[in-house]
C-alpha cells in the first residue's frame, strides 16, 4: 500500500512563488457542509422494501438542533429555518463546535 507524502515533504519541495500563494488558494478552496437532520433505524428486510413514497421516522423532531458536518468532522450546530421561497430552507447557526470550551 502506498504511503500519503508528509505535509513538510510536500511543502519542502513547492516553489517558493506556489507557497506564497497558498494561503489565499486554501482560503477560496470551496469546501461541501453537510447538515445531518437524523438517523433513522431499520432491519435488513424494511430497508430492502424501501421504495418510491416509502418514509423513514427519524430519531430526532423537527426542532431539533442539526449538525453540520466537513467532512466526519461536526463543525457547528444549527436550527432548520423556512427562508420562505418556494419550500426553501436553511440553517441557523446556533453553535460553532469547541465554542463551549472556549468559554
Amino acid at each position: 500500500m502506498t504511503q500519503a507524502p508528509d505535509a513538510d515533504e510536500v511543502y519542502a519541495e513547492t516553489p517558493d512563488a506556489a507557497r506564497a500563494g497558498g494561503a489565499a488558494a486554501l482560503l477560496a478552496m470551496p469546501v461541501t457542509i453537510a447538515v445531518s437532520v437524523g438517523k433513522a433505524r431499520a432491519t435488513i428486510e424494511e430497508l430492502l422494501a424501501i421504495g418510491p413514497k416509502s418514509v423513514l421516522t427519524l430519531e430526532s423532531k423537527i426542532d431539533d438542533p442539526v449538525d453540520l458536518l466537513v467532512g466526519e468532522r461536526v463543525i457547528a450546530r444549527g436550527r432548520l429555518v423556512d427562508l420562505g421561497e418556494a419550500g426553501a430552507f436553511g440553517v441557523e447557526i446556533i453553535e460553532l463546535a469547541g465554542a463551549a470550551d472556549a468559554a
